[in-house]
């Protein structure tokens, strides 16, 4: 049995959520321009950190933004449109890209045995080796203040586990350095448009750096990593139960975080998902549901 950092935060929050992501395999086809931001400006960082020019990362960062607003329909389009403004402004004002590190790793991939068949399995965005020690590379995009971020990141579970997981492969890391980005929260006027107020938030980015960027290193003990290896190890036992009791119930309170819906909660509330619902907003395991 595999298991990953998103499974398990999937897990503890509801499990008929696991049950249709994980044993089901469905995905929603839709993404949330927030989604979307997310990713390309992970992509674009992981790009730089490889070795690719600014110049030449900042065009495939717009042209991955111009790609999905052509094929979206009129009501997307405007919020794609400033969430590439906004992607744009978080890479092009980045203080930290100029850093000097003894030595620089882009995007790892890892699979580790965690407990008698079970294997721990996700991605990092990289790894910094500084004045002899190693760091996990975190990149994140929030809209928490730097303080509020400073507070989640200290027990982060999902950092825990990656320092765990590095450590199995021979890296001895101290903690995890994280990129802080805040999101924009400027509000788009009457009179502008969507290229209008794009252009405000990049130059808002230029102007005010040290509110929308932070770099943190946040180091984990060995106490703190054999916690997290206990829980982790509990859960997948959790896990395995289930897929014997087949008991997979819903958490209600969490049909909405952060102002949106979750997914699944339009087949949740049904005793049978209907078959044109399932056509209309999910994939199976990558594919169209036919």
């Amino acid at each position: 049995m595999d298991i990953s950092n998103n499974s398990s935060s999937v897990a503890r929050s509801c499990w008929k959520k696991f049950y249709w992501r994980y044993k089901q395999h469905l995905t929603p086809i839709k993404q949330s321009s927030a989604l979307s931001l997310g990713k390309a400006v992970h992509n674009a960082f992981d790009f730089y950190y490889k070795g690719a020019p600014i110049t030449e990362t900042v065009n495939d960062l717009a042209k991955t933004f111009d790609d999905e607003i052509a094929q979206s329909s009129p009501e997307e389009q405007e919020s794609l449109v400033i969430s590439k403004y906004i992607a744009l402004g978080m890479f092009t004002q980045c203080p930290f890209l100029g850093a000097k590190f003894d030595k620089i790793e882009s995007e790892k991939s890892f699979r580790v045995p965690l407990y008698r068949g079970v294997t721990f399995q996700g991605r990092i965005d990289g790894l910094v080796k500084k004045n002899g020690d190693w760091w996990v590379r975190e990149l994140k995009t929030t809209g928490q203040t730097l303080r509020q971020f400073n507070q989640r990141i200290s027990s982060s579970s999902q950092g825990t586990a990656y320092v765990w997981a590095m450590k199995q492969l021979g890296y001895n890391v101290k903690g995890i350095m994280y990129d802080f980005i805040k999101k924009p929260l400027l509000r788009k006027r009457v009179s502008e448009d969507q290229n209008q107020f794009g252009t405000r938030i990049m130059v808002d980015y230029k102007t005010r750096t040290d509110f929308y960027f932070g770099q943190i290193y946040s180091y984990r003990s060995d106490m703190e990593i054999d916690l997290w290896k206990n829980d982790a190890i509990s859960l997948a036992k959790e896990i395995r139960g289930k897929g014997r009791t087949k008991r997979y119930y819903r958490n209600t309170a969490n049909c909405y975080n952060y102002n949106s819906e979750c997914p699944y909660k339009k087949i949740c509330f049904e005793e049978k998902p209907d078959n044109l619902m399932l056509q209309l907003y999910f994939k199976y395991k990558g594919k169209p549901i036919k």
